[in-house]
């Protein structure tokens, strides 16, 4: 089962699996080292990979060494997310989401449960942090408010799974039926009705030419 599309800095494929991480290079697919199940992948500031497991939590990916990232209150963590400033963003099944300073991890706990089931984190242009989480809609932090956003605020489904953000600053939201794009505060709905071959969506990964 595929859970994360990612292109590193150097523009290399990588592929998170339920049974392990691969890498596409010259035409080939090339097994890790790391063969926890794989959730999310995002860069680090000094060319490798981070990358959300379940079993070993948040680990440090380069050249082929494996470094775990301590501090966090779970081993299983589903999303890992870098903004542009090099704050870090992970999401822990059932504990939450938690952010990185100097210090130490931060908790972000807003006065609902909406959090506690988050499968995807990005940033927009305005430095928004979006988050979509299972059965808990999509959300958005501004630095001190999380105002969500429904069903009956037009999202295809409550069950948000994949965020991306596209080169004209479009925020898409891929659901467990349908697939949603929110751009310039309006929200538009993908299903099949639209074309699409099913309802059940997986990965999103947007392309150089912009597709």
């Amino acid at each position: 089962t595929v859970n994360a599309l990612h292109f590193d800095a150097r523009g290399v494929l990588w592929v998170g699996t339920s049974k392990g991480l691969v890498r596409f290079l010259n035409g080939r697919l090339d097994r890790h080292v790391l063969t926890e199940s794989i959730w999310s992948i995002c860069n680090d500031s000094d060319g490798g990979l981070l990358v959300a497991t379940f079993g070993r939590g948040v680990v440090h990916v380069d050249e082929g060494t494996v470094k775990s990232i301590d501090g966090l209150p779970s081993r299983d963590a589903r999303t890992v997310f870098r903004t542009r400033n090099g704050t870090v963003w992970v999401a822990l099944p059932g504990q939450g989401v938690y952010y990185s300073t100097p210090q130490k991890w931060m908790r972000l706990a807003p006065a609902n449960k909406t959090l506690l089931d988050v499968w995807s984190m990005v940033e927009d242009a305005d430095g928004m942090i979006w988050i979509g989480a299972g059965a808990g809609g999509l959300s958005r932090w501004d630095g001190q408010r999380l105002e969500t956003l429904a069903e009956s605020n037009g999202l295809a489904h409550a069950y948000v799974l994949h965020l991306l953000v596209d080169a004209e600053g479009s925020i898409w939201a891929g659901a467990r039926s349908g697939l949603t794009r929110l751009r310039n505060d309006k929200l538009t709905v993908f299903t099949t009705a639209e074309g699409l071959a099913s309802n059940m969506l997986g990965p999103l990964l947007e392309v150089e030419s912009g597709g």
